[in-house]
């Protein structure tokens, strides 16, 4: 469980994509009611490692390196080309610790309370270690499959607080769900990962919502660089976003790892029903599989549905 100011949160997990209409509709009464918080913790193993990259705007560069020389040594601050006046900050390599939650928590409020900006053209990227899936394909197939077909309903999470995308977004951070499905017979003819690493799909797009171009011949190495980047279309100086993408992505790939993708439904209906634009019982669907608590869904659905009551960041939610 979690402690709330609503009480105490069911850390159990219901099937929300088989509720009946009114049973969904009790449920969403109970999720509008529910104010959420930075959490200490996402029950992340410890061999899960992420980065993240926060873009910004309409502040000096300069100030926020100062700020991370200071106070987040092993941050770093740096210029962005597509970014007017702003720059970006780089995590280190992470792990679901309270360590990392404070840090993130810090630099967030930091540029929050410098009203840098958001809006424009800064984006949000998170990289994951590619070494979740190991080197089995078939692990790598799943993945590729379940990102293209609930793709619109992850990037329309990812979009945070936000309902609309940045403007760049097309630019810097292409869905790739149509180029995918279009080569869903050449996933299917790989019959390894090295068959698969010198495909397309590994050199293509650096500027494309998912990034495979970070990834090495040997998967399964914990080095810094072999990671999958999930670009998202928006940026944010609120750290609950930060760690509510952290929490998704990351347990996208863990669900692959763990074999619990079905893939026969999958090839099914990406056949019949390709996915085009985010589906709010396609979304439904999603959590119930990479999801395994109530919790975790609950704070999914509030960004979702962008109710999200935002509480301000400044101490940590402990488990009971």
């Amino acid at each position: 469980y979690i402690a709330s100011k609503g009480g105490i949160l069911d850390m159990s997990s219901d099937k929300l994509s088989e509720l009946n209409k009114k049973s969904l509709n009790e449920y969403f009464d109970y999720l509008n009611k529910q104010q959420l918080y930075y959490r200490d913790s996402l029950s992340l193993q410890e061999f899960v490692t992420f980065g993240i990259e926060i873009e910004y705007e309409k502040f000096k560069r300069e100030k926020v390196d100062n700020y991370t020389i200071r106070t987040l040594k092993k941050w770093h601050s740096k210029d962005d080309s597509t970014l007017k006046v702003g720059g970006e900050v780089t995590s280190p390599i992470l792990t679901d610790s309270l360590t990392t939650w404070k840090e993130l928590r810090k630099i967030c409020n930091y540029l929050r309370k410098n009203k840098v900006y958001t809006k424009g053209n800064a984006g949000g990227h998170i990289h994951v270690g590619s070494h979740i899936l190991t080197d089995d394909f078939n692990l790598w197939r799943k993945f590729l499959k379940a990102y293209t077909f609930y793709e619109s309903d992850l990037l329309y999470f990812l979009f945070g607080e936000d309902k609309r995308e940045r403007g760049s977004f097309y630019q810097y951070a292409r869905p790739v769900a149509e180029i995918y499905h279009q080569d869903l017979e050449l996933l299917n003819s790989f019959h390894s990962f090295e068959e698969f690493y010198d495909s397309d799909f590994i050199t293509s797009g650096k500027n494309r919502a998912l990034v495979l171009g970070g990834v090495t011949i040997n998967p399964s190495s914990m080095q810094k660089d072999n990671t999958i980047e999930f670009r998202g279309a928006n940026s944010s100086d609120k750290a609950i976003i930060w760690q509510n993408n952290v929490n998704t992505v990351t347990k996208l790939m863990l669900a692959a790892s763990k074999d619990l993708i079905d893939e026969e439904k999958l090839d099914y209906r990406l056949v019949e029903e390709p996915a085009s634009s985010n589906n709010f019982f396609n979304s439904l669907e999603l959590i119930d599989t990479i999801f395994d608590n109530n919790l975790d869904k609950i704070y999914f659905l509030k960004q979702y549905t962008k109710t999200f009551n935002f509480q301000p960041a400044k101490k940590l939610v402990k488990r009971i």
